[in-house]
């Protein structure tokens, strides 16, 4: 009976060592799952170190597709091959794409028990340079002032890339909302200077930033400038007469007397160098007097700007450093130009005396006086004149102006020009926050009423006639 329980015991106690010594030659893999992130391009290499596999084999899969034994390569794909290095086993894939992300897994078999699985997962993720390209409806614009544009850029690449907008040539960045596939950027009642070229830019760490370029263009009107001095005077033996032109798409110019088109002739010729137009006249008589436009068109409008070539003086220029105060005399010194001589000047003045709530300046009635030119010719353009005002106040301040004329007509008033009687420089009309000044562009005011006297006093002569 003893016996009987010691061989029945030892016969338990071999199968429990039979057992244990099953455990212990049992297949394990002593790798650890692990996540590989590349640039697509490279090659991966998954590990797999086995213990015990004796006569067992280990699979190689993706999913549910089987990519090599432990030396045999199964898929069709060349890029795979694999290697044994004693108990590590390695599946190794070439040329990496975006495509090949996700699980690869190596797996044993083993037959104790339930015949259950022992096997590792490594994930694969690709890393994939930012690429970005315009979308093909934005990639050019063209637009009219004030409609809206919607920029668009498609965005890709692993991980997902950053975007920034700019426009070319300024710092200051754009703000952009994501949209469909990529980032966008809404431009409100685009105006001509929104026109250029704009920069989407993706990055996300890997490789190098990339940029699409979107180009709008934004229609407009003509536009045309032309200098200040707009009433030209025949005293070169030549006029020329520029327009600035602006406009989308660019205009076409054409240039009038009156309203007959100009052609290129000996005594017209026209120019044009970039956005300039330029008509010149080679005719310094009367004749080349008359009124002259230049006029730009395109498919959104036209505009015009006129001259008027005549031979009547220039305004006149007071000039400060030879106007002196004397006790109570005042010289005053201005040059006019003209081709013919002047016959005569009206000079007004008057005396300054309080200042209004509206920083302007009040003052005495206006006196106005007429002073004889040259009797003699003058050939000289440039035409100095001076004139002594006296019985002046010696604490005051005054203003004044002056008008020119010679045998074709008035020139146009001269800027106000204002002095005291003191010691003190001369006091610009700028300063005095008055519509005329010495040198320089006015000051833009209010207007004031003595204005209109004054082109009263200038122009009702002239209405007489």
């Amino acid at each position: 009976m003893t016996l009987r329980n010691y061989r029945i015991f030892g016969l338990v106690i071999l199968q429990n060592v039979s057992g244990v010594l099953n455990l212990k030659t049992e297949p394990q893999i002593k790798t650890a799952p692990s996540s590989l992130q590349l640039p697509s391009g490279e090659t991966a290499v998954f590990e797999c170190r086995v213990e015990n596999l004796g006569d067992r084999h280990i699979v190689w899969r993706r999913g549910y597709d089987v990519l090599a034994t432990e030396r045999i390569v199964l898929s069709p794909d060349p890029r795979i091959t694999v290697a044994v290095d004693r108990d590590l086993y390695s599946l190794h894939l070439e040329k990496i794409d975006y495509q090949d992300r996700g699980d690869y897994v190596c797996q044993i078999s083993t037959i104790s028990g339930s015949a259950k699985l022992v096997s590792v997962e490594h994930h694969l993720d690709i890393l994939v340079p930012a690429r970005v390209e315009s979308i093909s409806e934005s990639a050019y614009l063209t637009l009219q002032e004030g409609e809206d544009a919607l920029l668009e850029c498609k965005v890709s690449g692993n991980p997902s890339p950053s975007v920034t907008w700019a426009k070319q040539g300024s710092e200051r960045l754009l703000y952009g909302t994501n949209c469909t596939g990529g980032s966008c950027v809404r431009i409100v009642n685009v105006q001509r200077s929104d026109g250029g070229v704009y920069m989407c830019t993706a990055q996300n760490g890997v490789g190098e930033p990339h940029t699409a370029k979107i180009f709008i263009t934004v229609q407009y009107k003509p536009q045309i400038s032309t200098e200040e001095e707009e009433e030209l005077r025949s005293d070169r033996g030549y006029t020329k007469l520029d327009c600035d032109v602006e406009g989308e798409p660019k205009p076409t110019v054409t240039w009038y007397r009156g309203i007959t088109k100009i052609q290129t002739s000996k005594i017209h010729k026209i120019q044009e160098t970039g956005t300039k137009s330029s008509l010149t006249v080679a005719d310094s008589s009367p004749n080349a007097f008359g009124n002259y436009s230049c006029v730009a068109e395109n498919i959104l409008g036209l505009s015009r700007k006129y001259f008027e070539i005549h031979g009547r003086p220039s305004p006149a220029i007071f000039l400060p450093m030879e106007s002196q105060p004397v006790r109570d005399v005042y010289n005053l010194a201005w040059e006019v130009r003209s081709e013919s001589k002047i016959l005569e000047y009206r000079l007004l003045y008057r005396k300054l005396n309080q200042v209004k709530s509206d920083g302007s300046y009040g003052g005495d009635d206006w006196t106005n006086v007429i002073i004889p030119g040259s009797e003699k010719e003058d050939r000289n353009r440039i035409k100095k004149m001076t004139w002594m005002l006296e019985n002046l106040d010696r604490q005051a301040e005054y203003e004044c102006l002056v008008q020119a004329k010679n045998k074709y007509g008035w020139s146009q008033p001269s800027k106000m020009f204002t002095f005291k009687m003191m010691t003190d420089p001369a006091h610009s009309a700028e300063n005095q926050k008055l519509s005329w000044n010495v040198e320089g562009s006015s000051t833009q005011t209010k207007p004031n009423l003595h204005f209109v006297y004054i082109y009263y006093l200038l122009y009702a002569p002239l209405l007489l006639f």
